[in-house]
């Protein structure tokens, strides 16, 4: 539901044809090297975003 929100309800809505819906977890109380690894993953994915 939430993929279907954000890239059909608001990304369409804004003109965007087509988008990606990646959600990254980090719980309550995350370790370093688990927010270290949410941050490599983010950056992984803009960095491939048009592949």
């Amino acid at each position: 539901m939430m993929e279907h929100y954000f890239n059909v309800g608001l990304a369409n809505y804004v003109g965007i044809c087509e988008s990606q819906f990646h959600l990254l977890v980090q719980g309550i109380d995350p370790s370093a090297e688990h927010v270290d690894h949410l941050l490599q993953e983010a950056y992984d994915q803009g960095r491939n975003f048009d592949s």
